[in-house]
């Protein structure tokens, strides 16, 4: 074929795939078999393999993710993502109905909705094209997911310019049978009703209100940019299958399905993303560039009409008795629907009246999160046994007899640690009252003490860890108890992890996935094997070809030559962070000097208080610890001599923030200089900030160190403190700009 054919063709597959894509995947509606359409797709991902000049980031051949990334940088948003004020019982509702009428000076229709427990998104379309996906985070600012985003099929990379396919206010249905090895629902499920394969979509608590259908849908332009805010979550069914291949592979099991979404959509590698069943649903928009909307409804209508899932759940109400029928309703049904809610939304649906009503600083006041009541059941404790965390945490686990609470069966519920139990008491074979907190994680919530055996005793943590038999470390004012040894088998993953960090050995390569996969394959059992991996043992495992694996070899051996401050921080000492670790090294100078040091001889250090000591004169009092850390040494890890401190008076006991670029300097090695002369480093400005060293194109902790009249230093000052020329006397700079 000629260009312009090729041109036209493959832009004709991807119109019909993304139509095809949107019956199947949002409104559960296919036209076509799953055989058809992995063919129109193979043809597609031909033209294109033959023509990778007319690839575009929109093809539907796009989503299979992205190269793993070395971190998830953040997103600030044009418009805060707030959260919703949770009320529990209906005279907080009528409060809520009743300053909205005021404010309005009448009757207020509301927009009900369900309550999802999964993951707040925000996506930026320009010009139709998704360009930015990013988490709620801490409302001003998120992680940046694009990447994974991508790889969610119900998601359209490109908004439609109308409705498609079925009629759009059925938005919701069940996934049709999808033959093993098609390209669609490859592992996901968009189910949305009942599940069965001769389930049919389910009937709207509005069925009897009139809706929209796609003919009567508003049909605004897409607007040059438009922010679409929602909850990526996971269906029930499709979380059990994937805890079921985690079992399978080795893996430990998600909690619930929300932490299973979370964790899904912040992984580094997208293609882990695109393997995990993810779906969304649209709620509201954040910043629109171009004509507005009058009501919430409204917003609604347009999402779907523009391609994007909205649940078919949301009903308009014209005042409260409806809002507390859809209540009641959704608390009926929420047992049977495929995901998880734990509650309802209750929005106002005028948006003039929104904006006169206004928001609090967290969260608007023509909304709410109306939850429901906690799911209960009365059980008996059978035992309490202590469970070993990746960190070391031992935290008492109540094992029970098994009751059904709100469609699960539970069997165990966390204790959190010896502070809770002693504070509510609770014994072994207690009859107790337990609940699923936020609808997940059951929990203990009291007992029966009418119930309680004449011969029950208190429960007490052991002193010796349930694993290894190593003594726990219990620090006061600290309720978790844990295990201190470095050879513990329930939490070497966890500290091979943190030994291979950035601030630890530093070793490219090893993350999360590649640690799990060494263990499952038993290439690893203690932090000194990992000294001992080859390119031999490394090339028989999956996902590992001949470079990979001396690219990981060779990080592991590169690393063997640190400092004793990252040596200290990669042993995962209870308290020593970064820069404790660095106060240990400067102050002693030697692995002997520290692991011989007595408590009272590390109180003596500037810095280190009764806590940070005890942890510290703890872990290298264990065998195992010091038989762990010979191993080390024995493997050919090299710690560089530390150099002396530098007595300075203008540096020792400050607090520096470094912001903006310094020309001769890297970041790292500013935060070396300072901490060699017995200053730290903070990430954030504050009012006990000493100094904030300014470079080019300072952010906002410049304006903060202004607002608080902390003293700033441009690069010549510091240069000069650092010389010893300017000492003390050195003239710091109110604002430098």
């Amino acid at each position: 074929m000629e260009t312009t054919d090729i041109r036209d063709r493959i832009n004709r597959l991807r119109q019909e795939i993304d139509r095809h894509n949107h019956l199947y995947y949002v409104l559960a509606e296919p036209e076509i078999a799953d055989d058809d359409y992995d063919a129109l797709f193979r043809e597609l991902q031909q033209l294109e393999a033959d023509n990778p000049e007319l690839v575009t980031p929109d093809s539907p051949t796009q989503r299979i993710g992205a190269p793993p990334r070395a971190d998830l940088g953040s997103v600030t948003h044009r418009l805060p993502m707030m959260s919703l004020q949770s009320i529990f019982v209906e005279a907080e509702l009528r409060n809520f109905v009743q300053t909205a009428q005021e404010a309005a000076d009448g009757e207020v229709q509301f927009v009900a909705e369900p309550k999802f427990d999964g993951l707040a998104i925000e996506l930026v379309y320009i010009d139709g094209l998704l360009q930015v996906a990013s988490t709620r985070g801490d409302g001003m600012t998120g992680e940046d997911v694009t990447d994974n985003v991508r790889t969610i099929k119900s998601i359209p990379l490109r908004l439609h310019d109308g409705p498609r396919g079925a009629e759009v206010s059925r938005g919701a249905g069940v996934s049709p049978a999808n033959p093993a090895g098609s390209s669609r629902g490859a592992g996901v499920s968009p189910a949305m009703g009942q599940a069965g394969e001769d389930a049919r979509p389910t009937r709207s608590v509005a069925a009897a209100r009139p809706t929209r259908s796609a003919s009567t849908l508003p049909t605004l332009p897409i607007p040059p940019r438009v922010e679409v805010r929602g909850e990526i979550y996971m269906a029930i069914a499709d979380f059990e299958r994937l805890n079921e291949r985690q079992a399978a592979e080795g893996k430990p099991p998600f909690a619930n399905p929300r932490n299973a979404a979370a964790g899904s959509l912040r992984q580094l590698d997208s293609a882990i993303t695109a393997s995990r069943p993810l779906h969304m649903f649209c709620y509201d928009v954040g910043v629109v560039e171009g004509p507005g909307f009058e009501t919430h409804w409204e917003v609604l209508q347009t999402l779907r009409g523009w391609g994007l899932r909205v649940n078919d759940r949301v009903q308009v109400c014209a005042n409260i008795d409806e809002v507390l029928a859809y209540y009641a309703k959704m608390g009926e049904d929420r047992d049977s629907l495929p995901y998880e809610i734990d509650g309802v939304v209750i929005k106002v649906n005028d948006k003039g009246l929104q904006e006169t009503l206004g928001v609090r600083s967290r969260s608007p006041r023509w909304a709410v999160a109306y939850k429901f009541p906690p799911r209960q059941a009365t059980t008996v404790i059978r035992e309490i046994v202590p469970s070993v965390g990746r960190t070391g945490a031992i935290t008492p686990i109540a094992v029970l007899e098994p009751v059904h609470i709100g469609g699960v069966t539970v069997s165990r519920a966390s204790l959190h640690n010896q502070d809770e139990i002693d504070r509510k008491d609770i014994r072994e074979r207690d009859t107790a009252i337990v609940q699923r907190a936020g609808d997940v994680i059951p929990q203990v919530v009291q007992v029966v003490l009418e119930k309680r055996p004449a011969d029950s005793v208190p429960y007490q943590l052991p002193d010796l860890c349930p694993v290894c038999n190593s003594p726990v470390l219990r620090v006061e004012g600290d309720p978790i108890v844990r295990c201190s040894s470095l050879d513990c088998e329930a939490q070497i993953e966890g500290r091979l992890e943190h030994f291979a960090s950035k601030s630890g050995f530093d070793i490219e390569g090893l993350g999360e996935e590649r640690v799990a996969q060494l263990f499952r394959e038993s290439l690893i059992r203690h932090l000194p094997d990992l000294f001992d991996l080859t390119k031999e043992k490394l090339i028989q495992l999956e996902r590992f070809a001949d470079k990979s694996a001396q690219n990981l070899v060779d990080a592991i051996s590169s690393s063997k030559k640190t400092t004793l401050a990252r040596f200290l921080y990669a042993l995962g000492i209870l308290n020593v962070g970064e820069h404790i670790a660095q106060v240990l090294a400067r102050s002693l100078g030697t692995l002997d000097n520290v692991m011989g040091a007595s408590e009272e001889r590390l109180q003596q250090i500037h810095e280190i208080g009764p806590e940070i000591a005890h942890s510290v004169a703890v872990f290298f009092a264990d065998e195992h610890n010091r038989e762990i850390v010979a191993q080390l040494l024995a493997h050919g890890v090299e710690i560089e001599e530390t150099e002396a401190p530098v007595a300075s008076a203008a540096f020792a006991g400050k607090t520096f923030v470094l912001t903006g670029g310094l020309q001769g300097f890297t970041r790292d090695e500013a935060k070396a200089e300072i901490e060699k002369r017995g200053g730290r480093v903070s990430g954030s400005v504050s009012k006990k900030t000493n100094y904030v060293v300014v470079g080019e194109d300072p952010g906002s902790k410049l304006d903060k160190a202004n607002e608080l009249g902390v003293p700033t230093l441009d690069e010549a000052a510091f240069r000069a403190m650092l010389a010893g020329d300017g000492g003390e006397d050195t003239q710091p700079q109110k604002a430098l700009f």
